[in-house]
């Protein structure tokens, strides 16, 4: 298991434990999102678009 630090918030870390198996997960799905685009604009907007979808869903449930 490794670590990762998530933020820095009022000088205190906030760190989440995160599997190798989640890791790898997380690179497939970028990976993904990388295949299908032509620059890197058209990720930063895809990722965005992702982020945004996902908040807006926390918000109805």
């Amino acid at each position: 298991m490794r670590q990762v630090n998530l933020i820095k918030n009022g000088g205190k870390d906030m760190v989440e434990a995160m599997t190798d198996r989640q890791y790898d997960g997380i690179l497939q799905m970028i990976e993904m999102i990388v295949d299908g685009c032509k620059d890197l604009e058209e990720v930063k907007r895809k990722i965005a678009e992702l982020r945004r979808e996902k908040k807006e869903k926390e918000k109805t449930e």
